[in-house]
């Protein structure tokens, strides 16, 4: 299936991580190994007509306890099929989003 974001795979974890960085995202469902999150982009055209746009993204990520470390599997709802993404990556987008439930049960 087709990228959401129209980006290869590694521009694509790479977007996500920058947009996960400005907390332009949500948390939607999780449980100890797997949680669905949304992506927000926003979109600003200045010609012809000023015009703002916003397209969100839903992304599962799960993680497996694998030969002494964690493999990551992530999945765009509604695009791209099911992958496994670097450590470093899996990694970066999983502490984000551990980082977001533990804000939001301090709130």
């Amino acid at each position: 299936m087709k990228n959401i974001l129209g980006h290869d795979d590694n521009s694509e974890i790479l977007t996500l991580i920058s947009r996960m960085r400005e907390d332009k995202f949500i948390i939607l469902n999780c449980d100890s190994d797997l949680i669905q999150f949304e992506i927000t982009l926003t979109y600003k055209r200045s010609v012809p007509v000023p015009n703002t746009s916003h397209q969100k993204i839903k992304y599962l990520i799960g993680r497996e306890y694998y030969n002494y470390t964690y493999r990551y599997i992530i999945k765009q709802i509604d695009g791209k099929e099911s992958r496994e993404i670097p450590l470093v990556d899996g990694h970066a987008i999983w502490s984000l989003l551990e980082g977001k439930l533990i804000e939001e049960n301090i709130k």
